[in-house]
């Protein structure tokens, strides 16, 4: 596919300021009257502005990476950073509410998140109809949970050196441990007690 022009790669560093000279970039002239069918954004940080950026083509399908952490009703996203590198905290990218928001702006339909908590997906406009689709379109109502250990056959995205892991009732930011350390000492103590528990029943028979 390479070699014969059908797929083109290019280790560039993407930014809001070049994503849409790249795209024209390498569209011939027979693409440029034609949308792609599919747009994947995945950057751990600047995704929502990458997108906000992109005015060239207009996908049919588009996947993101959104930010599980943080509350579905939560519209929240990073400051923009040109050289922005994902730092092993939680503090980047951006809400399910915040790439809803401007998916509307855009002209496409929110239509589902994968399990782990961590892309999701839409739709454009002209081709969404609820024959098709669920009649549910918002990060209220679409929302998955960054889930760590949750799925035994899923292993979810990169942990985190300062996180919001262990969540409770999907409260995202309102809930979490400090640190990676802090979540597995609390899920420890709780084996403990569990344990202890267990023994003094033994020994009580």
């Amino acid at each position: 596919m390479i070699k014969d022009g059908r797929l083109k790669v290019e280790n560039v560093f993407i930014s809001r300021e070049n994503i849409d000279e790249l795209i024209k970039k390498y569209r011939n002239s027979d693409e440029k009257e034609c949308d792609p069918d599919f747009l994947c954004i995945d950057l751990d940080g600047n995704d929502w502005y990458v997108w906000d950026a992109i005015k060239s083509i207009n996908p049919r399908l588009v996947s993101i990476e959104y930010n599980g952490k943080f509350p579905p009703d939560l519209n929240w996203k990073q400051a923009y950073d040109r050289n922005h590198r994902w730092d092993y905290s939680d503090w980047q990218g951006a809400s399910l509410k915040a790439m809803e928001l401007l998916g509307r702006q855009k002209g496409y339909v929110l239509v589902g998140t994968n399990l782990t908590g961590a892309n999701a997906f839409f739709v454009r406009n002209d081709l969404y109809s609820k024959e098709s689709f669920l009649d549910q379109n918002t990060a209220e109502e679409l929302y998955n949970p960054y889930r760590k250990s949750e799925l035994r056959f899923v292993t979810p995205g990169h942990p985190s050196g300062y996180c919001l892991v262990g969540q409770e009732e999907n409260r995202g930011v309102l809930n979490y441990y400090e640190s990676e350390a802090e979540y597995r000492r609390s899920r420890n103590k709780e084996r403990w007690k569990k344990l202890i528990r267990w023994m003094k029943k033994g020994i009580s028979k």
